[in-house]
C-alpha cells in the first residue's frame, strides 16, 4: 500500500500484513532478544547457552555442531552487527559511510543454504513452532529489504534495542 500525501511531502509505503499479528510467550521474547543480542556481539558461549535453553539441541551434542548453528545465527545477523566483526578475508557488504547494502549481500540465499545444510544434521531438533514463525518473518523482511535495494544502518536500528549494544 502506497500512501500519497496530497502535498507530495510526505509519502509513504505503509505495508499491512495482519496474518503476522499475534503474540508470544515473554520467555520466548526474552530469548529471541537474549539470541540476536549476543549474535550481534559474536558471543558465542551465550550464543550457545541461548540454543540449548530454547531446545535447539538435545544434551550431549558436539561441540563442532552447536558452533556451526552459531555461525548461521552471526550471519543472519550480519546487518546489525558492527562492521569491524567480519575478518578482513570475508567479503562486506557494507559501504564508506557504514550502510549495509541488501540487495547486494543475498543474505536471505547465503542464510537459508547454511540453515539448510545445519537442518540436517543428525543432532538437529525441531525448534519451538513460535520461534520457527519468527524466523519466517525475518526472512520475509529480508526479502523485502532486498528487493527495496534498502541501504540501512543495521546497528543504530537495533541498538536502541538492546542494551550494552555499543559493546559490540
Amino acid at each position: 500500500l502506497v500512501k500519497i500525501d496530497d502535498y507530495g511531502e510526505d509519502d509513504r509505503l505503509v505495508l499491512l500484513d495482519f496474518g503476522a499479528v499475534r503474540s508470544f510467550e515473554v520467555e520466548l521474547l526474552e530469548a529471541g532478544k537474549s539470541l540476536i543480542k549476543a549474535s550481534v556481539q559474536h558471543d558465542y558461549e551465550s550464543v550457545k547457552q541461548v540454543l540449548v535453553e530454547i531446545g535447539f539441541f538435545k544434551p550431549g551434542v558436539p561441540e563442532k555442531t552447536i558452533k556451526e548453528f552459531a555461525d548461521l545465527c552471526f550471519l543472519a545477523i550480519e546487518p546489525f552487527a558492527a562492521t569491524q566483526t567480519h575478518k578482513a578475508s570475508e567479503p562486506t557488504f557494507y559501504d564508506e559511510e557504514g550502510l549495509y547494502h541488501w540487495s547486494g549481500s543475498h543474505l536471505a540465499d547465503r542464510v537459508l543454504r547454511k540453515a539448510s545444510y545445519s537442518a540436517f544434521s543428525k543432532h538437529f531438533c525441531l525448534p519451538p513452532k513460535d520461534f520457527m514463525f519468527i524466523s519466517r518473518k525475518f526472512v520475509g523482511a529480508f526479502t523485502l529489504m532486498c528487493v527495496l535495494d534498502a541501504k540501512t544502518s543495521g546497528k543504530s536500528l537495533v541498538g536502541k534495542y538492546i542494551s550494552d549494544m555499543n559493546k559490540a
